[in-house]
């Protein structure tokens, strides 16, 4: 998601957004999957939640409140 958000990606202390368009349609969103490749200085984050509002539809947060390291998390 780097090169889709303005500026430095996963700053402490800051909300980051980014749109993806083209993509299809999953229906009813339940769980979502991320994925950490732990590349970087200082490569682990601490996520607060991911909001996915889909278009035309209601928004759906995934909390998480833990730290991403590398590897794959899924949120339901």
């Amino acid at each position: 998601l780097n090169g889709l958000i303005k500026g430095n990606a996963f700053e402490k202390g800051k909300t980051d957004t980014c749109t993806l368009s083209g993509q299809r349609d999953v229906g009813e969103l339940t769980s979502l999957t991320i994925r950490h490749d732990g590349k970087g200085l200082a490569d682990d984050w601490h996520l607060e939640f991911i909001q996915v509002t889909p278009a035309g539809k209601s928004a759906v947060r995934f909390n998480c409140k833990d730290w991403v390291k590398k590897g794959t998390k899924t949120l339901r």
